[in-house]
């Protein structure tokens, strides 16, 4: 399908307002609306909980009432099921909205990672539970505009949500601008900042890493430098659950004596920033967070995040973390590392990376090896040492 097409047809249905978080399903949907601004509003969210509660209050707003789209991946659908009950509902506020969500997982479609299994296989059975009618786009685009139609159709009478689904592969390729990236400016990439802590961690020191392109950048390290990525034990890969790192880490500081090191993403701490308020009410001592900003979601298409318009080392400062500071320059990386880890936690260190669009970089596909290492890794450390 083409994308401008596509987009031309929901304008036609009076759908203009979009706001969501992206997926890689939706790359070039998203292509489009971060660069085709004068007859859509388009607002960039951090979660797909926050997504519906921005498109019910434009509903709220909009002097004619109107129905914004709030786009996702399938995994954000368990994230934004409190809102569509509790808000959104016919029983509650009943408030139009129309879902665009890209289909991860499909049990009939093609090998996916195993964080979308699950959500794959009962995504539609989750909208009947919801009570949220939903259709697949056919790949005809008359037939596409039908199911348009219908959704505002039943949008308007019923003055409830509709989903419509979106297969991968769905879209053609769609940059408008060439190779659209969102990444910031700096002269690190991910790789150094990786490469840089690796080199200052003491042996018994655990990692976690973020969703996706960190996770994977780090499997490709830990490979060139000689080591098993699968068998190591000293790292835990968040392979779904975005912004979910953080709290994962601070769960292992309380039964680990030794540091843990989370390899965070900037659009992962906006999407669960709480965590950082969580951390610093603790005050874990062996926890270090280190937030790889390379100002977009790498992993889906290099959409930018709203990062920029963030001082991550005040936020976690405010949160009562104990030291924090920023990098983005090769003179200050390893002098700020070792200062980082020097001190006792909690202690946040922000690394300025540019996200050049690098490919074939390693799946993660064996969660349960990954967590039979690390029990094997952490409970020689408790042996050996009482």
């Amino acid at each position: 399908m083409d994308v401008p097409a596509f987009m031309e047809l929901l304008k036609k249905h009076e759908f203009t307002f979009f706001t969501g978080v992206p997926g890689t399903t939706l790359t070039y949907v998203v292509n489009y609306l971060n660069h085709n601004t004068e007859d859509i509003t388009h607002v960039r969210a951090c979660n797909e909980c926050e997504a519906i509660a921005i498109s019910a209050g434009y509903h709220l707003g909009s002097p004619s009432k109107k129905t914004g789209v709030v786009y996702m991946q399938n995994s954000g659908l368990g994230k934004c099921v409190n809102p569509l009950t509790s808000l959104t509902d016919p029983h509650v506020y009943s408030i139009p909205i129309l879902l665009i969500i890209g289909w991860r997982g499909e049990p009939d479609g093609e090998l996916d990672d195993p964080q979308h299994i699950k959500i794959g296989r009962i995504m539609r059975d989750l909208l009947d539970v919801l009570e949220i009618p939903h259709t697949v786009l056919p790949d005809d685009e008359l037939e596409c505009e039908n199911v348009i139609k219908t959704a505002k159709e039943y949008i308007d009478s019923r003055l409830s949500a509709y989903a419509i689904i979106v297969r991968r592969n769905y879209f053609e390729e769609y940059y408008p601008q060439g190779e659209v990236s969102g990444s910031c400016d700096s002269e690190l990439v991910g790789e150094d900042a990786i490469n840089a802590v690796l080199d200052q961690l003491n042996e018994e020191d655990v990692i976690v890493a973020n969703t996706g392109r960190i996770s994977r950048r780090l499997a490709s390290v830990l490979k060139d430098r000689g080591v098993d990525p699968e068998l190591s034990g000293k790292v835990i890969y968040n392979l779904g659950s975005l912004g979910c790192a953080a709290a994962i880490s601070f769960g292992i500081s309380i039964g680990y004596n030794y540091r843990v090191v989370v390899l965070d993403g900037d659009g992962a701490v906006l999407m669960q920033m709480g965590s950082l308020s969580t951390i610093g009410a603790y005050q874990p001592e062996n926890l270090y967070h280190i937030i790889i900003d390379n100002a977009c979601y790498a992993s889906t298409g290099t959409h930018p995040s709203n990062s920029l318009s963030v001082d991550f080392p005040k936020v976690a400062k405010g949160t009562n973390y104990k030291w924090t500071d920023l990098v983005e320059t090769y003179e200050d990386l390893k002098p700020k590392i070792r200062e980082f880890l020097s001190k006792p936690g909690p202690n946040l260190l922000v690394i300025r990376t540019s996200e050049p669009l690098s490919r074939n970089l390693p799946r993660l596909v064996k969660p349960l090896i990954y967590k039979d290492a690390f029990f094997k890794f952490v409970n020689e450390f408790r042996e050996k040492n009482g």
